[in-house]
C-alpha cells in the first residue's frame, strides 16, 4: 500500500527496466507497481541502450499488509471459562482489560468482570495493522448456601440458598430434582444447585448435609417365631431395626444343615430350602451386624417356624 517507488541515481538514462517473479514494472521509468506485483522477492534489471550496453540489478522485497481484524466474540458471563481470541493474521500483541496472555490473546471474563471491555490487537512493523473490539461481560449469579445437618438418618437436613449478582429473576435446579430456592427434609448427602439468571448466565454451588448421629436410637431386632403361610403377616424371618449398615444372617436346621444365608438386611427367609417348604420346627440363627455408628452386634438364637 506504499507509493510506487521510482529508481534514482541512473547514470545513463534511456535504458530498459525488467522485473522477474511476475512483478509489474514500467519498462521506461522503472516505476514498480506494488499492488499489481504483490508480496514477494524481486530482481529488477536495467539495461542501457547502444552498441556497448551495461546491466545493473537490484533486489527488492515487497511485504504484504497485515490484517489485524479480530473475530467478534461474546457476550460472556463472568463465570464463563477463559477463551483465546483470534484475528485474521497471527503474530500480534493483545492488550486490554481481561487479557491474561498477550501472545495467545487469552481473555478471562472473571478477571475482566462485568461491563464492556475494549480489547486491542496490534501487529507491529511498517506493514502492520491494529483492530479494536468491545467485549461485553454480564455478571453471573453468586450463590451462598447454608446447610442444616440431618440427625440419626431421619431426613431432617435442609439447604437454604442466597443469590446475589446477575439479573433476577432466577431459576433454580437442584441435583435431587427440586427447583426451589431452598430444599428441606433431606437425608445426609451432597447436593448441587444450578442457578440461571434472566440473561442466561449460570453458576453452580455444592451443599453438603452431614448426619450428626446424636442420641440416635439405633437398634436391631429378630423375632423368635414366624409363619410363612402367605397370609401377609409375619411371613418372612428377617432382620429389623434402625441404623443397620451391614448384616450377615445364617439359619441352620437342628441337624446343623445351613438352610438360609443373606448379607442383605432387606432379604429374609421364607421358610423354604431348595425350593421346598420346610416343616414346622425350631431353627438356630447366627447374626453379625454393623451399625451406622460402627457398633458391632453379634447374636445367636432360635427361630420357630409354624404353619
Amino acid at each position: 500500500t506504499d507509493p510506487n517507488p521510482l529508481p534514482t541515481g541512473i547514470v545513463t538514462p534511456g535504458g530498459t527496466f525488467t522485473i522477474d517473479n511476475g512483478g509489474t514494472i514500467n519498462t521506461t521509468t522503472g516505476e514498480i507497481n506494488l499492488s499489481a506485483s504483490g508480496a514477494g522477492n524481486y530482481v529488477i534489471t536495467y539495461i542501457t541502450n547502444g552498441s556497448c550496453p551495461d546491466t545493473a540489478t537490484f533486489n527488492i522485497v515487497i511485504n504484504g499488509l497485515q490484517n489485524a481484524s479480530i473475530t467478534p466474540v461474546g457476550p460472556f458471563c463472568s463465570a464463563d471459562p477463559s477463551i483465546n481470541l483470534s484475528a485474521v493474521d497471527n503474530g500480534g500483541t493483545w492488550t486490554g482489560n481481561g487479557i491474561i496472555n498477550a501472545t495467545n490473546g487469552t481473555f478471562d471474563p472473571a478477571t475482566a468482570g462485568a461491563g464492556t471491555h475494549q480489547v486491542i490487537y496490534t501487529i507491529a512493523g511498517s506493514c502492520g495493522d491494529a483492530d479494536t473490539i468491545n467485549i461485553i461481560v454480564s455478571s453471573s449469579p453468586i450463590i451462598t448456601l447454608t446447610a442444616t445437618d440431618d440427625n440419626c438418618f431421619n431426613e431432617e437436613g435442609s439447604i437454604i440458598s442466597l443469590i446475589s449478582g446477575g439479573i433476577s429473576p432466577y431459576s433454580y435446579s437442584w441435583s435431587n430434582g427440586e427447583n426451589t430456592p431452598s430444599i428441606q427434609d433431606l437425608p445426609a448427602g451432597t447436593y448441587t444447585l444450578l442457578v440461571t439468571d434472566s440473561a442466561g448466565c449460570t453458576n453452580s454451588e455444592i451443599g453438603v448435609v452431614n448426619d450428626q448421629n446424636l442420641n440416635c436410637d439405633y437398634h436391631i431386632f429378630l423375632p423368635n417365631i414366624f409363619s410363612p403361610n402367605g397370609d401377609g403377616s409375619n411371613d418372612v424371618f428377617k432382620v429389623r431395626g434402625k441404623g443397620i449398615k451391614t448384616v450377615s444372617l445364617v439359619v441352620y436346621s437342628r441337624w446343623g444343615e445351613k438352610v438360609f444365608e443373606t448379607n442383605d438386611p432387606d432379604i429374609g427367609w421364607n421358610g423354604q430350602f431348595k425350593g421346598e417348604d420346610m416343616n414346622a420346627a425350631v431353627f438356630v440363627y447366627y447374626l453379625k451386624a454393623t451399625m451406622i455408628n460402627d457398633e458391632l452386634i453379634e447374636k445367636q438364637g432360635n427361630i420357630t417356624l409354624v404353619r
